[in-house]
């Protein structure tokens, strides 16, 4: 077994925010999407990085059950 974290893809990680309480807002500038669940508010990328997304994971306490 390997200690590496998981990597998400865009597709998982809109799942995750959706799971979470975020609903899409809107497009943001060139090709940001922004999420929000009324308290905070997230930008992701069309191209995002997966190790990006383990960082907003991270930062933001989004469970990923």
């Amino acid at each position: 077994m390997s200690n590496r974290p998981r990597a998400y893809n865009i597709r998982e990680f809109k799942e995750i925010l959706k799971k979470n309480g975020y609903v899409f807002v809107r497009k943001g500038k060139g090709d940001h999407s922004i999420y929000s669940n009324g308290k905070t508010t997230i930008a992701i990328a069309k191209h995002m990085n997966k190790m990006i997304a383990l960082r907003l994971i991270k930062e933001n306490n989004l469970k990923t059950d």
